[in-house]
């Protein structure tokens, strides 16, 4: 750290080690456990594995992933997951409304 150009040592309490240890670990999918995910997300519509939505969500797929393995993770590394995967987030589609022809 550095103070009107002098440099302050910080130095590092007991405390400071302890809540890094106690922080919750991040657990990651296996290769194998990955390619199972894929493949229900590519076979399977989130309805047949009794999902709460009728897309694949962020939330489903973290669903889908803490069911078996329980990994529960937040929706931001889901979506990086889904990105790396080749998965990518789709717009609705809009139809024209058909004009009736009497105009």
């Amino acid at each position: 750290m550095c103070v009107s150009g002098m440099h302050v040592p910080r130095f590092h309490s007991s405390e400071d080690e302890q809540i890094k240890e106690n922080r919750p670990k991040g657990k990651e999918l296996l290769l194998k456990q990955e390619k199972k995910v894929k493949r229900m997300i590519m076979d399977k519509q989130p309805e047949q594995l009794k999902l709460p939505f009728g897309l694949w969500t962020r939330a489903n797929v973290a669903e889908l992933i803490y069911e078996p393995y329980g990994i529960r993770r937040s929706l931001t590394p889901i979506g990086r997951n889904l990105k790396e995967w080749g998965f990518t987030p789709k717009n609705r589609l809009t139809r024209a409304r058909q004009v009736p022809s009497s105009y």
